[in-house]
Parts: structure tokens; sequence; C-alpha cells
């Protein structure tokens, strides 16, 4: 997340790729982990349903982000675009600290 504060404030063209590129290396890294996350939080009966929903809401996100983000961009600016990604970021954050523990 703290990359994509850098991007949005980001002042030179340098600035805003070096972010990018952090964004994309952590986005990257943790998809490992959001599988096993995902895996270890399900109930053990639900099988391949929660991957499965998993990558169905990753693909979504995939096709939906881009054109969501250019009409952001279009209509208010790029700081407004990554202002929403770095508040949904937030959002997802707050929903995993409220899963029980396990």
């Amino acid at each position: 997340m703290p990359a994509l504060v850098v991007a949005a404030t980001a002042t030179s063209t340098w600035g805003f790729a070096a972010a990018l590129l952090l964004a994309g290396v952590g986005t990257q890294l943790g998809t490992g982990v959001f599988y096993v996350y995902v895996e270890e939080v399900s109930p053990p009966e639900s099988g391949g349903t929660s991957l499965a929903v998993l990558m169905t809401l990753s693909i979504a996100g995939s096709l939906v982000a881009p054109v969501a983000a250019g009409w952001l961009v279009g209509t208010l600016s790029w700081t407004a675009a990554f202002g929403f990604g770095g508040l949904l970021a937030v959002g997802g954050i707050a929903a995993v600290v409220r899963l029980p523990a396990r």
C-alpha cells in the first residue's frame, strides 16, 4: 500500500514508475500467500470452492480495474485513481483483520 501512496503523490515520471514497479513486485510476491491463506481460513468441507471464489474475484478485478481506473483518471485525476486503490486496500486489510482466529 505504501507504493500506492508514492504513486499517487509522485512528482516525476521516474518516481511514478518506481512506485508502480514496487506495487507490481509486492502483488506478485503476495499471490502465493493469498492461496495458502484462503485455504487456511476456509472450512475444510468447502473443498476447492474457496479457491474458486478467490480466482473468480481475481479475474473479475483484472477485468474491471483498468476500466474503473481509466474512468477515474479521465473524470478526476491520477491521484483519485490511486487513492481509490488505496481505499480498497484498506478495506481488504480491515476485512482480513476481522476474520476469526483459527
